[in-house]
């Protein structure tokens, strides 16, 4: 372990690589302050919820007006390290959500509130006496919601898009013909039913090229010309309404092979839609994420986890991802077992990112060193942390 403990190491550049620090969250925000003021692109914490249960690792257990004291000297310190275009992440339910909510409209403004996302989760609470509870928030702010409207905040890669990108390739590897893979792409959509936001694209063209059919016809009056098939040579069916696009746009996609004509002019020329074309898709403000974060730590600790309700590293892959920046510091202040640090790891290996993280924990109950640390070292090379007490 790589533990330093002069002050100087948050200021000296060639440290800005990964932190880990142990310590009060808020010394270490204020340690903070001195150098990463105005620079924190991504802020995602998973504070207590004050649930009052008593076998968490940590305390969970404090009186409202306590909670809204502790949360508030943090929130304040965390929000002078948001760079101008950053986004905070707060997970929370329903135990402390109406008293978050007001403090984050006090500090962050109401008018740079994004969203208040639900998470559906896999886990239920099937001991209640009504019903089974299986969603929780994260409340969502900007720092400066007008630094970022027009720079593709919330885009996010459609679920199964490289699955299904590397399924075709792989079959035309093996000189699968375009309807043959068309028919293995069918099954492939039946068996991922969570992929329907792309399952309309179950065509291959001849170059290999995954689209989907769209209508041309115009829904109210449409433009009227001809068109002609390109085998027949005979003017093609007019849609009803006549052409959504003028003449010389539905002449530009014929040239960019975007139009599927029929065997003969006798049927209406469709639209063809790219895969390619529609990678990314806005987050909408209802998250499904059935992983399970209990089974992701599990791996890492000998088949037991040591850390109560682990968030799912592809939950936080997402949130981080909402910031189109592969460069940004990413802080979690109640870092628990590490979770946002994986997350910003295992992004960086898919993108080729030069994401940084800063965690900071307690070592209540040894939670920093014996958890936070050792699994952030499995799956991190270890000169490119810093272990850092306060």
């Amino acid at each position: 372990m790589i533990e330093i403990n002069k002050k100087s190491i948050i200021k000296d550049s060639k440290y800005i690589n990964n932190l880990l620090i142990e310590g009060d969250n808020i010394k270490a925000l204020k340690e903070l302050e001195k150098d990463y003021t105005n620079k924190i692109k991504v802020i995602y914490i998973d504070p207590p919820y004050n649930t009052k249960n008593k076998k968490f690792i940590y305390n969970d257990s404090f009186k409202d007006s306590e909670w809204i004291s502790f949360m508030k000297e943090r929130l304040l310190l965390s929000k002078n390290l948001l760079h101008d275009e950053g986004i905070i992440f707060i997970s929370i339910d329903d135990n402390e959500l109406y008293n978050l909510k007001p403090l984050c409209d006090e500090i962050f403004g109401v008018n740079n509130f994004i969203e208040n996302f639900i998470w559906v989760k896999n886990s239920t609470k099937n001991n209640s006496k009504t019903s089974s509870n299986n969603h929780e928030y994260i409340l969502c702010y900007a720092n400066n919601i007008n630094k970022i409207k027009d720079k593709k905040y919330f885009r996010i890669k459609k679920e199964g898009y490289d699955e299904v990108l590397k399924f075709v390739d792989d079959k035309k590897l093996i000189k699968k013909t375009p309807k043959e893979i068309e028919e293995e792409l069918k099954k492939l959509f039946k068996d991922n039913k969570s992929w329907k936001g792309i399952s309309c694209y179950k065509y291959i063209d001849e170059e290999y090229k995954i689209y989907s059919s769209g209508d041309l016809s115009s829904p109210q009056k449409g433009y009227i010309y001809n068109i002609i098939h390109p085998t027949t040579k005979k003017v093609c069916k007019m849609p009803v309404n006549g052409w959504r696009y003028k003449e010389e746009q539905l002449k530009d996609l014929i040239d960019k092979n975007k139009i599927i004509f029929g065997k003969d002019e006798k049927k209406v020329p469709r639209y063809k839609r790219f895969l390619t074309d529609v990678e990314e898709e806005v987050l909408k403000s209802v998250i499904v994420n059935n992983n399970d974060g209990k089974k992701e730590l599990i791996k890492f600790f000998d088949g037991k986890s040591p850390f109560n309700n682990p968030k799912p590293i592809s939950l936080i892959k997402i949130l981080i991802n909402c910031v189109p920046d592969k460069n940004a510091i990413v802080l979690d202040f109640f870092a628990g077992s590490g979770t946002t640090g994986h997350a910003t790891i295992d992004l960086n290996k898919i993108d080729n990112g030069k994401r940084k993280f800063i965690l900071c924990n307690n070592n209540e109950n040894n939670i920093c060193e014996e958890i936070t640390y050792k699994r952030i070292k499995k799956v991190l090379d270890s000169s490119n942390l810093i272990y850092y007490k306060i």
